[in-house]
């Protein structure tokens, strides 16, 4: 009793919570939409009703079943990715150590409230489910399989990410190391194919192995007995470092350095011979914003190193794939794959180094320094995008470097030139999103998220929807004239979706001129909705933010 009732307290105060904010009630609007297009899509008509009910049941339960999967894969880590870390930031964390909540107390907690708000998503969607049984076809083993598959998906991941907010004590790395657990409960195993049992321990291939026959002999065992084993191996080692005591207070050092000697010897010394934040700093001088040399000086500098490594590795990574790829395929479209991978792992990064440009000062208890300022919100606002601009560039710079060695070897140079400037739109689009999702959350954690939960929607997710919304339409339209309408917008709309998904089919055309002009349609919509975000960012910060009480 001493175990249960303290811990229950904790669950009930993070779960009320939980369910109170915003973003939960939009989480649910739009994971049950998902799972209603899903039905809507795969649902069988006409003879194929009756024909094929069986395979059509399964596939549509299996559909289901992914869409699940994703929400866990989604949304699980992101929530157990913070339970603890947060509590470190708030400075709550030694308080609730001295409750009477045990350690394990505290995981188990952590790790109701995580799951529950993901089975109150499936509780949802049970009559969207429901929809499945007016099929043949299905028996209660498999669902009850499937359920049980998902169930234990759904723990193991929350007790890894549970296990990574314990582990690291900051909010990126956890969250960061909360994605890579999941990856690997998810099964990436099944990309080693030296393991005998690699197969059998992916959750997706054991729904899949259920849809298609069932899982028969050890297969369902030992899929439920892999999850059973992280769980526990994740728990024990969140409960070692939950007991471990709080390591020293870093002293703060960010201070001139008045010694010339210690001062030369620093400028001397890799990588702050290339940028030292410590450096005596100059007075502003007059005509330049504020606000940019404050971000340039206290922001961007104080993580130099880490830039000066994400650019080097981009670098090396660039000028190493580059000439790899180039005399492997021995052709001049073989710089698309080099361009892709820049604009991949740009987009990797950039949102988390922009996207808590605002949300960093309502952390920091700073809005109302700014408030009382004589900077204008524009002021404000243009300082922070422009310091947005200077941490995006070197990203930038070493993609175009990348290809100067290879350039005389180049014959497209209309593609080289259409796909750098795709290159240069991504970055502006991934500045825009990550100034926009600042803007309007006050934590950096959910600002970050969301960034890249826009950004995935916009450079690959409206790709993967859009069969989806063909199949909606089709289904939805009741016009003579249904066959021709449903073409004739896939085949135009098509282009819009993703700046990467027209800069691919612009190389891959054959009719040149169409294929650029689509092109240069599809960048001119993006380049609008780049600026946009940031016209509607700057009037909700000067009319909501720098008005807020």
């Amino acid at each position: 009793m001493n175990f249960v009732l303290p811990a229950w307290a904790l669950v009930k105060r993070e779960f009320v919570t939980t369910l109170r904010r915003t973003r939960s009630f939009l989480i649910l609007v739009l994971f049950v939409a998902a799972c209603i297009a899903v039905v809507l899509v795969a649902y069988p008509e006409g003879e194929r009703l009756m024909m094929q009910a069986s395979a059509v049941s399964h596939q549509v339960v299996m559909t289901l079943s992914m869409v699940f999967m994703a929400a866990c894969a989604l949304f699980v880590p992101a929530l157990a990715g913070i339970s603890i870390v947060g509590e470190r930031e708030q400075e709550t964390f030694d308080l609730l150590q001295v409750t009477l909540i045990r350690p394990s107390g505290i995981i188990l907690a952590k790790l109701i409230n995580t799951v529950g708000f993901f089975v109150l998503l499936l509780v949802a969607s049970l009559p969207i489910f429901g929809v499945t049984f007016f099929l043949v076809g299905l028996s209660w083993t498999e669902i009850f399989q499937m359920a049980g598959i998902i169930m234990a998906t759904t723990t193991s991941c929350a007790m890894a990410g549970i296990w990574a907010s314990a582990r690291f004590r900051k909010t990126l790395t956890a969250l960061a190391g909360s994605y890579l657990a999941m990856l690997l409960v998810m099964g990436l195993w099944v990309a080693i194919p030296c393991l005998p049992f690699a197969y059998f321990l992916s959750p997706v291939a054991a729904i899949v192995r259920i849809n298609y026959g069932g899982v028969t002999g050890f297969s369902y065992p030992l899929a439920i007995s892999y999850h059973v084993v992280l769980i526990a191996v994740f728990f024990h080692w969140t409960l070692f470092w939950l007991r471990q005591p709080p390591g020293p207070t870093k002293l703060e050092t960010l201070k001139p350095i008045d010694d010339p000697a210690v001062l030369m010897t620093r400028r001397l010394t890799f990588p702050f011979y290339l940028i030292d934040p410590l450096r005596r700093k100059k007075l502003i001088e007059d005509g330049r914003n504020p606000m940019f040399v404050r971000e340039l000086r206290w922001g961007l500098m104080n993580r130099g190193t880490v830039l000066a490594r994400i650019t080097y590795t981009a670098a090396i990574l660039y000028f190493f794939v580059g000439p790899f790829v180039f005399f492997v395929e021995r052709n001049t479209e073989s710089l698309v794959p080099l361009i892709l991978i820049q604009i991949t792992f740009t987009v990797l990064v950039a949102p988390s180094l922009v996207a808590n440009a605002f949300s960093k000062e309502h952390e920091l208890g700073n809005m109302d320094m700014l408030r009382m300022t004589l900077l204008s919100p524009a002021e404000i606002f243009l300082g922070k995008v422009w310091n947005g601009v200077a941490g995006l560039a070197p990203l930038v710079l070493a993609g175009f470097c990348s290809i100067l060695p290879m350039l005389w070897l180049v014959r497209d140079y209309i593609g080289l030139l259409t796909g750098y400037i795709t290159f240069t739109l991504c970055v502006c689009l991934c500045l825009s999103i990550g100034t926009f999702t600042s803007v309007l959350t006050r934590r950096s954690v959910a600002s970050i998220i969301v960034a890249y939960l826009i950004v995935f929607m916009v450079f690959i997710g409206n790709s993967i929807l859009f069969p989806f919304l063909e199949e909606v339409l089709r289904r939805l339209t009741v016009s003579h004239h249904a066959p021709f309408l449903y073409r004739h917008f896939s085949a135009n709309i098509a282009w819009f979706l993703s700046p990467i998904l027209a800069y691919g089919m612009s190389v891959n055309r054959r009719d040149q001129l169409q294929a650029l002009v689509h092109w240069s349609v599809t960048t001119v919509v993006f380049i609008a909705l780049a600026l946009s975000l940031l016209a509607f960012s700057l009037w909700f910060f000067a009319s909501r933010r720098m008005r807020d009480r």
